[in-house]
């Protein structure tokens, strides 16, 4: 009997080993409990269920990707070009994974033309891949590594919502237009200055304080004595410096300041002499004589020591010029100027050289129609013809090896042509990555306002008069893709 018994048992537990985890031991096997208890018993783990696998969308059925291309199809019939949207998700977009100058990943969507189209970033907490149509700060400054502004002018548009938001998705410094002049404080206050500061401030963006002493801003200047004169330009630089913020932490950025802008005047005598003749505008530099650079670098030098400012870590000076892009007579005197305001700084404050710091910035004022090296002195403009690659390179390179460094300022982006928008986009972005230019500001892609009449639109620029993408701004970033490949 006992032997019965024990056979059934060994009988059960081989069934009950061998039977797969879904089927139940049957219950109709008698064990008792004594016999049960005395036969070791194996524990089951469960299978987990098979996870569910949901798969990515293609990213052409995305929302950012459909308003993207609607965007581009807009900019696209303002230009006279015709296509459907339904053409280009049909034809699909490429995606492409690249590695940024700041070392992040990046993933780019462009046309099959190769047009960019959405950039992508990777969410560090969730691994998830986050696109974004507004595709010019993030190709430009993290992917080519060439950094670019905008020119603004604190006025109704400008405190718009809409207005704030294209300035922060599309560009990395501002560049404010007349808000610092000695004219607008004594006038209106601070408040326009203050919002500059502010706003750059909130949203990390770097500003551009424009300018320190200037022939456009010299009502203060006027109908009192040259020593007094002094002594009020002397005012203006503790002034300027009074809204730059010391540099605490990563996030914040140093601040620019042109000290002089224009400080060589218009070319009066076409000589071709090295040192040529210049008519002489300025207030300021009739009483700092021909030493304006030099006295200009030690007012704007002593009033950042008073208000304890690191030069080089809070705030970069710079000289702002326009003209100099070509070798010609302006330029070579520029040359001559800068190499010997440095030595006379350096002696006068008792300094090395090579502490002496300040940048220029070479301003991009161009008029495809216009033959000359040189502005015309009687048209008033200042704009003379576009340099080739070669011409600002070389240029560029020769001032490099005088300031600290170089930033290309009022870059016309509306020129004539397409033709003319594509040479002169490639040039500035070639020279810029290949040199280290600092900054590139744009002269006017959001300036387009009632107050301003004479700003109309052709349709060449980067940004419509409501703020949309222009064939320009999808040209731009196209080329500096390419160039970053």
């Amino acid at each position: 009997m006992k032997s019965k018994t024990l056979l059934t048992v060994i009988l059960a537990i081989v069934l009950v080993s061998c039977a797969p985890a879904s089927i139940s031991t049957p219950t109709e096997t008698h064990i008792s409990i004594e016999t049960l208890t005395s036969v070791p018993t194996e524990t089951l783990t469960p299978v987990p269920p098979t996870p569910t696998i949901t798969p990515i969308p293609p990213i052409e059925s995305l929302p950012e990707t459909q308003k993207s291309v609607s965007e581009f199809i807009s900019a696209l019939q303002i230009a006279g070009i015709n296509i459907t949207a339904e053409k280009i998700l049909q034809q699909g977009l490429t995606i492409k994974d690249v590695t940024g100058v700041d070392g992040k990943k990046y993933r780019v969507a462009t046309t099959s033309d190769g047009y960019v189209l959405l950039v992508g970033t990777q969410n560090p907490k969730t691994g998830e891949w986050e696109w974004s149509g507004d595709t010019l700060k993030p190709i430009l400054n993290n992917i080519l590594g060439v950094s670019v502004g905008t020119a603004v002018q604190t006025s109704e548009p400008y405190k718009s919502s809409i207005y704030q938001k294209t300035v922060i998705a599309n560009f990395g410094a501002i560049f404010p237009d007349g808000d610092f002049y000695q004219n607008t404080i004594d006038k209106w206050g601070t408040g326009k200055a203050e919002f500059n500061l502010n706003f750059a401030q909130k949203n990390g963006l770097t500003l551009f304080i424009h300018p320190g002493f200037n022939r456009y801003d010299q009502e203060y200047l006027e109908n009192i004595q040259p020593a007094e004169r002094l002594d009020k330009l002397k005012e203006r630089a503790r002034t300027i410096l009074s809204f730059v913020k010391k540099v605490d932490g990563d996030t914040q950025k140093p601040t620019y300041v042109t000290i002089f802008n224009e400080p060589f005047g218009r070319y009066i005598n076409g000589s071709g002499k090295d040192i040529a003749s210049w008519k002489v505008e300025s207030l300021a530099q009739q009483t700092m004589g021909s030493d304006t650079l030099i006295e200009t670098y030690i007012m704007f030098y002593e009033a950042a020591q008073e208000q304890g400012l690191e030069l080089g870590k809070d705030v970069f000076f710079q000289f702002s010029e326009y003209g100099i892009n070509t070798d010609n007579p302006k330029y070579r005197m520029a040359i001559q100027e800068f190499t010997r305001a440095k030595i006379e700084i350096a002696k006068r404050l008792e300094i090395p050289v090579d502490e002496v710091k300040f940048g220029l910035a070479l301003e991009q004022r161009y008029d495809e129609n216009n033959p000359l090296d040189l502005p015309d002195p009687n048209a008033g403009t200042g704009r003379v013809r576009p340099p080739t690659e070669q011409e600002l390179e070389t240029t560029t390179i020769e001032f490099l090896k005088i300031v600290d460094f170089v930033t290309f300022t009022e870059c016309s982006d509306n020129p004539a042509t397409s033709e003319q928008r594509q040479m002169r986009f490639n040039t500035l972005l070639q020279v810029a990555k290949k040199l280290g230019v600092r900054e590139i500001i744009f002269e006017n892609p959001l300036r387009f306002t009632n107050e301003e009449p004479d700003m109309t639109y052709k349709g060449t620029e980067l940004f419509t008069p409501e703020y949309q993408k222009s064939i320009g701004y999808y040209f731009l970033v196209k080329n500096a893709f390419d160039l970053a490949k």
